[in-house]
């Protein structure tokens, strides 16, 4: 069912619960990499590609996730590895769109060698990709056959999740069935809690189920009334709990997507301070 206002609250409030008992008191996150999604940052990119990634690099930031669609800020995959080495950051994940595991994932995959990244993870299936549970199976076979090609190049393919995801279809889950369809050998997935929570899914639940299948995901924060925003660390997630949850190859590629208002490295040094 679709989540409620109150539901929302007694969601996050049992999460918050978990994290608690975890650690006898409420914390500051701490990561042991700290990373960002290039899109929290795209304007600053776009302006200044090179001095950018250096600034990034100075807030003690390490790694990136590209979206890799919409011009990938006018550069060639060895034109953002040559810079990202030089400002000292890694490249260890690739957002694209659904369509590329239909058509030039070869390419995709080329491309990833040379960024030097070993994560290409779609980041949607939309309704209108997936508008019924036989849907969501036939993706499903689809990712693990892309999935295969992707494991012979030592790479791997993932599915980052929306709030739909959660949302009963023909009175089931399609997560659900796409976890259960999909070859756990060649498709990973990226946990994204706050986009769980918002579709009324617990994200805790779902990292304990499949401790295996997450390998990387997003962080951001969550307004009193479920809107993703306000000021990191001081919101609705419960971001320590989500993080003890986390497998340990899912914690190291974790990407702050939490929007950064009109100061975004001024935020990002005080997040970087928070989280690092």
């Amino acid at each position: 069912m679709q989540i409620t206002r109150r539901g929302f609250g007694a969601t996050l409030g049992a999460l918050a619960v978990v994290g608690v008992a975890a650690h006898g008191q409420a914390g500051p996150t701490r990561l042991r990499r700290f990373g960002v999604q290039a899109g929290i940052v795209r304007e600053a990119l776009a302006a200044d590609f090179d001095g950018s990634l250096a600034r990034l690099a100075a807030l003690g930031i390490t790694t990136i996730e590209l979206q890799w669609y919409g011009g990938n800020f006018g550069r060639s995959p060895q034109q953002i590895r040559r810079a990202c080495d030089a400002a000292g950051i890694r490249v260890t994940s690739a957002l694209v769109r659904a369509g590329a595991v239909l058509v030039g994932w070869p390419r995709h995959l080329e491309a990833l060698h040379v960024l030097g990244a070993s994560h290409l993870v779609v980041v949607n299936l939309t309704e209108d990709e997936a508008q019924s549970i036989d849907d969501w199976r036939e993706w499903a076979d689809r990712f693990s056959t892309a999935g295969a090609a992707a494991r012979k190049a030592d790479l791997w393919l993932g599915l980052h999740n929306e709030p739909h995801f959660v949302t009963p279809l023909e009175g089931r889950i399609p997560y659900d069935e796409f976890i259960a369809r999909s070859n756990p050998e060649t498709v990973a997935l990226s946990m994204d809690a706050a986009n769980m929570i918002r579709g009324g899914g617990d994200p805790i639940a779902y990292l304990r189920r499949h401790p295996a299948r997450y390998r990387s995901g997003h962080l951001k924060d969550l307004t009193p009334a479920g809107i993703v925003g306000g000021r990191f660390g001081e919101g609705r997630l419960p971001l320590q709990a989500v993080l003890d949850a986390m497998p340990t190859q899912a914690r190291n590629d974790l990407f702050l997507e939490h929007p950064l208002g009109a100061d975004p490295f001024g935020e990002l040094a005080r997040i970087a301070r928070l989280v690092a």
